[in-house]
């Protein structure tokens, strides 16, 4: 006897580490990321107009798009049902990129804007990674190299920065589905949601968030031709 209530003793007490540690793992995987970007980092004012190192220009306008894919975000809420599908208000971003040259000519006691913040640069490292203030463990910013020329910043969780350009409102035709790896509470994989029922999938799901991290829609020709979210640890 007494064993069998040591046994089931030992089995409560596995199930309940299991549920625990099954809830960190949610927690750390699908917080929200923003509170991961430049978190630490102390916004400062130039001294006697100095020159900032900006992010590279860029114009998107929200009513007259380019063929692409867009970093959207969007609140359930606002997802509208249409006869042929649905309409979502998006948020649209772009990621913030610099341009090597411009990295590669900062020194030490000049200014960087990271995440709308602007950094006065007190260290500075530019062997491969550039490295601003001692990098992230020191409250400071790391950019890596994306190819082309320019860097993006990588803060906790690999997250990059990125700029709005405004809302829009945006048909979501029931012509095409909504593939959604973001979502792996039964699946690593993801699920792929049918184009009729994005609608409801969107308005009901309560798993993670839609956001400029993970969500992406491609424009051709002006319409929405691909809707997706991807996963972020």
């Amino acid at each position: 006897m007494t064993e069998i209530n040591i046994t089931r003793k030992g089995l409560i007490i596995g199930i309940a580490i299991i549920v625990v540690l099954t809830g960190v793992f949610v927690f750390l995987r699908f917080r929200k990321p923003e509170a991961a970007v430049v978190e630490k980092i102390a916004e400062v004012q130039p001294d006697n107009g100095d020159p900032v190192v900006r992010p590279v220009p860029l114009r998107i306008d929200v009513n007259n798009f380019d063929d692409g894919i867009y970093p959207v975000a969007f609140d359930q809420d606002e997802v509208e049902k249409e006869e042929d599908g649905c309409v979502i208000t998006f948020e649209i971003f772009n990621m913030d990129l610099y341009d090597a040259a411009e990295l590669h000519s900062m020194e030490v006691g000049g200014y960087i804007e990271i995440g709308g913040k602007i950094v006065k640069i007190e260290s500075l490292s530019k062997d491969g990674n550039v490295i601003i203030n001692g990098g992230l463990d020191n409250g400071g910013a790391e950019l890596i190299p994306v190819g082309g020329g320019v860097y993006r910043y990588q803060g906790w969780d690999d997250i990059a920065t990125y700029t709005s350009f405004g809302k829009v409102r945006l048909s979501v035709p029931d012509t095409i589905d909504f593939i959604d790896r973001g979502n792996v509470e039964k699946s690593m994989k993801g699920v792929t949601v049918p184009g009729k029922k994005t609608f409801d999938y969107l308005r009901k799901t309560k798993f993670g968030s839609f956001n400029q991290y993970s969500t992406r829609i491609r424009i051709d020709n002006g319409a929405v031709v691909e809707f997706y979210r991807e996963y972020r640890p």
